[in-house]
C-alpha cells in the first residue's frame, strides 16, 4: 500500500485529519513506523474480511505468486509457463483504489 493510502484509511476510519497521523513534529513514535504499523493493521484487517466473507486467501496468494513468477520470466526473456488458474463468476476484487471511493464510483469503474 502507498503511504498517502495508509493515511488516507487511518484518517478516515479513526475520524482525524490525515495530516495529525502524518505530523513529522509530533512526539513518540516515528512517521515511518507509524505508517508501517497501520499498513499492517489494515492489511490484517482485510485478511479477515475477506476470509470471513468467504474468499480464499490461498487462491489470491496464488494467483499473486502465478503472476509473479510470469513477470520475472516475461523480463527475463523466458516463456511463462503458468498453470491457468480458475476465476471466480460470482467475485471482482478491485484493488489500488482510493480509502474515500464511493459505491456510486465503483459501479461505474466496473460497469459493463
Amino acid at each position: 500500500m502507498r503511504s498517502d493510502a495508509v493515511g488516507d484509511a487511518l484518517a478516515s476510519r479513526y475520524g482525524v485529519e490525515k495530516r495529525e497521523l502524518l505530523d513529522t513534529e509530533a512526539e513518540g513514535v516515528s512517521l515511518a513506523v507509524r505508517l508501517a504499523q497501520g499498513q499492517t493493521h489494515i492489511v490484517q484487517q482485510t485478511k479477515q474480511w475477506l476470509a470471513s466473507h468467504g474468499v480464499s486467501l490461498a487462491a489470491l496468494e496464488q494467483a499473486a505468486s502465478a503472476s509473479a513468477s510470469a513477470s520475472a520470466s516475461a523480463s527475463s526473456g523466458a516463456a511463462a509457463s503458468s498453470p491457468a488458474l480458475r476465476r471466480s463468476s460470482t467475485l471482482i476484487l478491485v484493488k489500488n483504489i482510493a480509502a474515500k471511493v464511493t459505491q456510486e464510483e465503483l459501479r461505474t469503474l466496473i460497469s459493463i
